[in-house]
């Protein structure tokens, strides 16, 4: 503690994704923005509670940064999500019942470049058109790894004006070989991140309140998210970001 106390701060930029995936998330990133834990938010155009919340989200998109989160899986069982194009142009997307495959491993197998591109920009030009200034892409579960994806994804960002933030100057915080760390206080979380974040470290959460889409990804989930909910919003988390002199940010600062 008194090592960190007398070094400069440092900037982490926590990240809220899924904005739009259930009732809960939407409520408790609002509230997470509300406290100033939030800067940044990854909106799913595809989300199938992206209207729930979604004026109080923009009310406050001058504080924050928001971004695209790019989408092409459904990964629940109950819930499910699908293509915001015309599904018969993006046939190697969806699985039989129209809704996303399941994981970036199936979409490697079956996805066509193109039509990945058909349905981002359509995502895209979705959410803008629902009135959110967007200044950030990123991807959901990650699929930048596919052949030819990180690229166009790039030029894609670059091409409408968004950062990029899977480029490699980005480092994720990552705890290796450590229990849930939701499960530990708000002060001992924030001093496990300080030790490992450095410069352009993003944080990434998922917060959601217990309700029953988020329930229905399954009792461990909704209890980790409901758990960083609780986190985000402790009277506690700002003033440990202070101790161990960690300074939030947006992606565009």
């Amino acid at each position: 503690m008194d090592t960190l106390s007398k070094s400069p701060a440092r900037k982490v930029f926590l990240r809220a994704d899924d904005f739009g995936a259930s009732p809960g998330s939407n409520e408790a990133i609002i509230d997470a923005i509300d406290c100033r834990s939030i800067l940044n938010v990854g909106v799913m155009a595809v989300g199938p509670s992206l209207d729930h919340c979604l004026d109080a989200l923009i009310e406050r998109q001058d504080e924050i940064c928001i971004g695209m989160h790019a989408t092409i899986n459904s990964e629940w069982t109950t819930t499910r999500w699908g293509p915001v194009a015309p599904v018969d142009t993006v046939s190697s997307l969806v699985a039989g019942d129209d809704a996303f495959l399941k994981n970036p491993k199936e979409s490697n197998e079956r996805i066509r470049l193109s039509e990945m591109q058909i349905e981002l920009e359509a995502q895209l030009a979705f959410l803008r058109k629902k009135g959110l200034e967007l200044s950030y892409l990123d991807t959901h579960m990650g699929f930048q790894w596919i052949e030819g994806v990180d690229e166009w994804l790039a030029d894609f960002a670059a091409r409408e004006s968004l950062i990029y933030t899977e480029l490699p100057k980005w480092s994720k915080i990552r705890f290796k070989n450590t229990p849930d760390l939701r499960r530990l206080q708000t002060s001992a979380l924030i001093e496990k991140v300080a030790a490992v974040a450095g410069d352009n470290s993003i944080w990434i959460s998922h917060p959601a309140y217990p309700e029953p889409v988020t329930r229905s990804f399954g009792q461990a989930v909704s209890d980790r998210r409901g758990r960083e909910a609780k986190i985000l919003i402790d009277p506690d988390f700002q003033e440990s970001l202070q101790n161990f002199q960690l300074l939030l940010a947006r992606f565009d600062d």
